[in-house]
């Protein structure tokens, strides 16, 4: 069988054989010359196979069988008549297969999947289209064809497409699919759209001025001359619509526009034309910012005007007021705003992606974000452990650094089988041991916390523990829970949870108890129950998940129970109820009592008369970060007015309510207008930096970053020091780009922009003075490049084939056919070769280290023979005792019979008399010589040795 090696120039190292042999040569080892000549060749022996073991040999054998992946372009271009054909196709193909073949299938879009596993007998009942349809990814479709191949057959890959790759790179992988000896056949599907306009591009202004007039340029392509009608949308509303004439091929169309009101706007484009055939490219999309007045987001619960947002808006700041279902999810909707304020919105109305996109805003886009306190505010507004905190001037966990009765928590959980269903990548159930474990985060080393599985054995999974002694235990307990089965048991659960409170030392007793609005069992009896807990002191708090025909009977129970009812349909937003919950319970949420704010003399709240502020009336208690600036604290020092810089943007905290409630008399003052637009001034984000320009360009699935510094002074070569940049996804990812020089004053980067929707590019420039500058750029992929192409490419299609040694549009019959080239099949021999050297070390040491002589070998052999013997013996059934006497009797007969004349008869087996050995005579022993010493001995044995050397020699 022939061999090959991974990594032929290890096999230099057999250069080494001669010194072995020059050291086995001149060895002073006493070993006799067989065993030395035995010992020489073992050691070459190993030192070969260690060698050929690094230079990973392998054994080659040759074989005809064949594996080959169909790979078939599911993408959206694609026609559901061409996956049909392309099934056909592959069954005709596989009717030729052998026995030792091997056949699969796999599908791509944007990403690839196996759908059929490599089989001698694939399932080919249908081939589905991708699950990512709205990209076309060649080049990853091969690469996963070839990580998917067995290495001991040949490969093949049949390529179904119309070549419209618009993401990846096809023909590196075509190359990679060639070094490795893989063809690549294709079969082109065909595509020609006859009767088509689309919108190519739309190119909008970074930035304009109120009222100044300016263009969007628009690309629009079509295969005919035909009339069209485009629609200007401002923020999803139509603005203007305009007649347009197209020709065949591109036209470039402008539409003038303009703005009176300072802000950031998204236009989009429509297209009507009159033929057409994919309504899904008839759209574009671009970002306008125009400068002037401020723009300022205010959310508030009610989504009514408030009097801290009316002083506000008449000091020349545009306040839109919005309730929490108008607030923005992306941070590029948010850049329409200079600054946003959160005014008494509880954190699980706004959501997590609100919050998410608040926090990438400010960080990143230099947007300020501003909260104003209320009963849902801050820490009664659940927001402790969530982006916002994270943003914001002031942390939410008080009961660390105040004094606070100690609360007792018992969670009555739903665990049945619902609490399963996956929500956002994640099960129920892990959402609602999160939000318990926050919970837990949340309270104090004297609280207690004690959680109970509401099914049909309405066990304790945690139970009445003291948060500080057994915290970690807790949160493990939490993180082992899961759901069982049936429904929830609410009265079980209830009685369950009541008799954890009776072993609760602690000072105020709160129960929480969640449960599914269409699955609640055992209700009889619950409603009187959490009465009788009221009036034990036992609030009972009750979080409904999803609509049902439970729910009026969940708001029944926690009006008997004097707590709170929550409605949610996201199992996300549980970790906000339940910390608002605990911080209710505890009653670390505010503070409602008369008192003067003390001002500390920061400037920004400076130049207001604060001797003659009238008092508030209360306001959340909240702790100052490290960091932030303090302009106003309470009479227990505690912050009522703070700002700080989150990133590139500010964050502002004022921590009373702004209504006539805390605030009935500020209201009333003066200063109250000045005050207002100061809270919301000092978070605006700054003006575009001039001396820095950020441009964004996508394509082909590919997105280009270019930034030019405008203002960089001569002979400075800083701008790769001082500048940074990141990529704001779609779906809010922040993703860090690497920029490189590639002019005197020019910076680019390139990212992937697989998605389509709107991608910005923040760069922050910090400039030789130490401020630092932000530029932002926008491009927006307004539907799937699938739609784009008009014609199949079959140029890329054929590249691929030529690239591989390919076919192009081969039959059904070649593919599997018996014209087969044989192919080169190694299996590893390295690790083999390791277990011998392995098995053989230890008698190369044996050899080396233990003296055979020759002369002991009779004694050798008869040592064994007798263990052998003995081994023999030992199985042998012995005989019996008569048989054995018999056959002595037998043996004296024969004795007597043989016996010479007067020899006297050996004595019997009785005699008692031992045998008379002889003594050596006196003389003898006079006689032998003396025993000479050691050093003689090793004298003569060296002497003798070199005799024996010279006479071989």
């Amino acid at each position: 069988m022939p061999v090959e090696f991974a990594r032929p120039w290890m096999l230099l190292l057999l250069a080494m054989l001669p010194a072995f042999w020059w050291v086995h040569r001149h060895s002073l080892a006493a070993l006799p010359r067989w065993q030395k000549q035995a010992s020489l060749w073992l050691r070459l022996l190993l030192v070969t196979l260690i060698v050929f073991a690094l230079a990973g040999v392998r054994w080659v054998r040759t074989t005809t069988a064949q594996a080959v992946f169909f790979v078939v372009d599911g993408s959206a271009s694609v026609e559901p008549q061409q996956r049909e054909t392309a099934l056909q196709f592959i069954r005709e193909a596989v009717r030729h297969i052998r026995e030792d073949d091997l056949a699969g299938v796999i599908v791509f879009g944007s990403d690839p999947q196996v759908i059929t596993p490599l089989s001698p007998r694939p399932d080919l009942s249908r081939i589905p289209a991708s699950s990512s349809p709205e990209m076309t990814d060649i080049g990853r479709a091969i690469s996963l064809a070839l990580a998917a191949f067995p290495e001991n057959a040949g490969k093949q890959i049949v390529l179904f497409s119309d070549g419209n790759a618009n993401a990846g790179d096809a023909v590196a992988q075509a190359l990679q699919a060639a070094s490795r000896g893989v063809k690549v056949h294709v079969v082109p599907f065909p595509r020609e759209v006859r009767t088509e306009a689309l919108v190519e591009r739309v190119q909008t202004p970074m930035l304009v001025k109120e009222g100044e007039p300016f263009d969007l340029r628009l690309w629009i392509q079509s295969t005919h001359a035909q009339s069209a009608e485009l629609t200007l949308l401002r923020d999803g509303q139509p603005v203007k619509t305009q007649a347009v004439a197209l020709k065949p091929g591109k036209n470039l169309v402008r539409l003038t526009h303009r703005e009176d009101t300072a802000g950031q706007y998204r236009y989009q484009v429509s297209l009507l034309a009159s033929t057409d055939t994919y309504p899904q490219n008839n759209r574009g999309a671009g970002y306008v910012r125009v400068q002037g007045t401020p723009r300022v987001l205010y959310v508030t619960g009610s989504g009514k005007p408030t009097p801290l947002s009316t002083a506000a808006q008449s000091q020349r700041i545009r306040v839109e007021v919005v309730n929490p279902q108008g607030m923005k999810t992306q941070p590029a909707q948010l850049q329409a705003y200079d600054a946003v304020v959160l005014h008494n919105v509880p954190a699980y109305e706004l959501g997590i992606p609100a919050m998410r996109a608040l926090q990438t805003a400010t960080r990143e886009l230099g947007v300020g974000l501003g909260m104003v306190g209320g009963e849902d505010s801050f820490g009664a507004g659940g927001y402790f452990e969530t982006p916002v905190e994270e943003t914001l001037p002031v942390s939410m966990d008080v009961r660390k650094y105040h004094s606070f009765p100690s609360v007792g928590i018992v969670l009555v959980v739903d665990d049945s089988g619902s609490m399963a269903m996956p929500e956002g990548g994640t099960t129920k159930m892990e959402l609602a041991n999160r939000a318990a474990a926050t919970v837990v985060r949340f309270l104090t080393a004297q609280d207690e916390v004690g959680v109970i599985a509401a099914g049909s054995d309405c066990r304790a999974v945690v139970p009445m523990w003291r948060v500080g002694e057994k915290k970690e235990e807790i949160l493990r307990s939490l993180a082992a829970f899961q759901p069982g089965g049936g429904g929830i048991y609410v009265r079980p659960g209830m009685e369950a949870g009541a008799k954890l409170m009776q072993l609760s030392r602690a000072k105020m007793k709160h129960m929480i108890v969640l449960a599914d609005g269409a699955d609640c069992d055992d209700q009889e009896g619950a409603i009187p129950l959490a009465a009788k807990l009221r009036r034990a002191g036992i609030t009972v708090t009750v979080v409904c998940f999803g609509h049902g025909k439970d729910e009026a009977f969940l708001q029944q129970l926690a009006k008997a129970g004097g707590g709170r009812y929550y409605f949610t349909d996201r199992m996300a937003n549980l970790p906000q109820i339940f910390t608002k919950e605990a911080m209710i319970a505890s009653k670390a949420q505010y503070v409602e009592e008369p008192f003067y704010v003390r001002y500390t003399g920061d400037e920004i709240v400076s130049g207001l008369n604060w001797e003659s502020s009238p008092p508030l009336l209360g306001y959340n208690t909240t702790t100052a970060k490290p960091g932030a600036q303090v302009g106003l604290l309470s009479h227990k020092d505690d912050p009522v007015f703070a700002v700080w810089q989150y990133g590139v943007g500010r964050s502002m905290a004022f921590t009373s309510d702004g209504r006539a409630k805390w605030c009935a008399q500020w209201v009333k003052w003066a200063d109250f207008p000045a005050f207002a637009a100061r809270t919301m001034r000092t978070i605006l984000r700054s003006l575009p930096a001039e001396d820095v320009r950020t441009q964004v360009n996508i394509s082909g699935g590919k997105g280009y970053v270019s930034v030019d510094l405008l203002r960089q002074p001569a002979n400075e070569d800083t701008g790769s020091r001082s500048l940074t940049a990141k990529l704001i996804s779609p779906t809010g990812q922040v993703i860090p780009l690497v920029l490189s020089q590639t002019g005197a004053t020019r910076y680019e980067a390139a990212f992937d922009a697989r998605g389509y929707g709107t991608y910005v590019v923040a760069v922050q420039y910090r400039r030789p003075n130490g401020t630092t500058a932000v530029s932002t750029g926008t491009d927006t992929v307004a539907y799937s490049p699938e739609y784009r192409d008009l014609k199949s490419n079959r140029a890329l299609l054929e590249q691929i084939a030529r690239l591989t040694g390919g076919r192009q549009q081969p039959s059904p019959q070649d593919i599997f056919g018996a014209q087969r080239a044989p192919v080169r099949v190694p299996s590893e021999a390295s690790v083999p070769l390791l277990f011998v050297v392995l098995f053989l070390l230890p008698v190369d040491v044996a050899l080396r280290r233990i003296v055979w002589q020759t002369e002991a070998l009779p004694e050798w052999q008869q040592a064994w023979a007798r263990a052998l013997a003995h081994l023999h013996l030992r199985h042998r059934v012995t005989a019996s005792a008569s048989a054995t006497s018999r056959l002595l009797q037998r043996k004296e007969r024969l004795r007597e019979k043989y016996a010479p004349t007067g020899t006297t008869p050996p004595p019997s087996a009785s005699t008692s008399e031992e045998p008379v050995m002889p003594t050596e005579p006196t003389s003898a022993r006079s006689a032998a010589p003396q025993p000479s010493t050691s050093k003689e001995q090793i004298g003569r044995l060296l002497d003798a040795k070199k005799r024996a050397r010279k006479r071989e020699d």
